[in-house]
């Protein structure tokens, strides 16, 4: 079976701000990435947003989709006639789940939730299906906008015959916006491969590790730290405004959330503690059992000369530019056994 990921600031500081037709006001939170569609009797995508409200009293939920373009995305609300934007009134202590799905190719994409006049929780949900039966799913962490709007992040990716790593973008604000994505090569510490996205006003980018950097020899074999930053301009010669991102682990056809981060800026203070709230183990060996696997990358030497270096103006080598920058992701995942 083949399998994709479908592959998921400024403006957004201030209230009454339009994307298209969807008009944002109090509270809002993000979700970097969504994917509906496929076939309804094979291989297809369902999203799941839950909603609960932990007020006392009643508030309101304007919930926006958008398209790898920025432009609205219309999906199917609970099997009603597919529109990109709905307003859900939650009374105190009231839930909703509400199933978003589409008729036609897999398609990613990007959420939106703003609150009015208070905020409510959140929990969107990328589920895998063939036919009507789960085959896997997996949470996307939300971003509170402007405070989760972060200017750079590293995280470890891995890839093989049966492993990739999905990345996906967002430009929170309506101006564009360029995100600098380098590869770090695992043995030397150096950079193996950069290249420029460019991300139009509340676009979404979402690709494979393996089509990211294709160009590295040893990209379909590769366990390494990948690192995003935020660009004023295409030369990446100072930081830019910001954005959203969220990054998935795809073994096979399980998916797990890598965290993705904010990593500290030359002169922060850089925490030496880190703390995992969850760790399983144990079980029976010749049968179903629980282990954790822990991934180590250096990055604060590496990130502070990164980002020393974008904010004087002396990058070694200018990035490239992405070819197909807004290119919705459709090529398959590679066959699993």
């Amino acid at each position: 079976m083949r399998y994709r990921f479908a592959a998921v600031l400024v403006a957004l500081l201030f209230a009454n701000i339009a994307f298209g037709q969807a008009q944002f006001q109090g509270v809002v939170v993000a979700f970097p990435q969504i994917v509906v569609g496929g076939d309804p009797t094979s291989t297809n995508y369902v999203t799941i947003l839950q909603l609960v409200n932990n007020n006392s009293a009643a508030t309101g939920a304007d919930i926006a989709l958008f398209g790898d373009s920025g432009s609205a995305l219309s999906v199917s609300f609970d099997g009603q006639s597919p529109q990109a934007t709905m307003h859900v009134t939650l009374n105190s202590g009231e839930t909703r789940q509400i199933q978003l799905t589409l008729s036609g190719d897999i398609t990613p994409g990007w959420l939106a939730i703003s609150y009015s006049p208070s905020d409510a929780l959140a929990t969107v949900i990328l589920q895998l299906r063939s036919g009507s039966s789960i085959v896997s799913e997996v949470g996307v962490n939300p971003s509170f906008i402007p405070n989760d709007v972060i200017s750079g992040t590293d995280f470890s990716a891995e890839t093989d015959s049966f492993l990739n790593t999905g990345i996906a973008i967002v430009n929170p604000s309506s101006t564009p916006t360029y995100v600098l994505a380098q590869l770090w090569d695992p043995s030397t510490g150096t950079v193996a491969s950069r290249t420029t996205i460019t991300l139009a006003g509340a676009a979404h980018y979402a690709k494979l590790l393996t089509e990211i950097f294709s160009s590295v020899p040893t990209i379909n074999q590769i366990r390494a730290k990948v690192s995003l930053d935020s660009c004023l301009t295409a030369s990446c010669t100072s930081l830019g405004n910001g954005f959203i991102a969220t990054a998935l682990r795809l073994n096979g056809d399980q998916f797990t959330t890598i965290p993705v981060a904010q990593t500290p800026n030359p002169g922060d203070a850089v925490p030496t503690t880190r703390i995992l709230p969850h760790v399983a183990f144990g079980g029976s060996p010749t049968g179903v059992h629980l282990n954790t696997v822990l991934y180590f990358t250096t990055t604060v030497a590496y990130s502070e000369r990164r980002r020393s270096s974008m904010t004087t103006g002396i990058l070694s080598q200018p990035p490239s530019t992405a070819q197909h920058r807004h290119h919705r992701l459709h090529s398959p995942f590679p066959a699993i056994a």
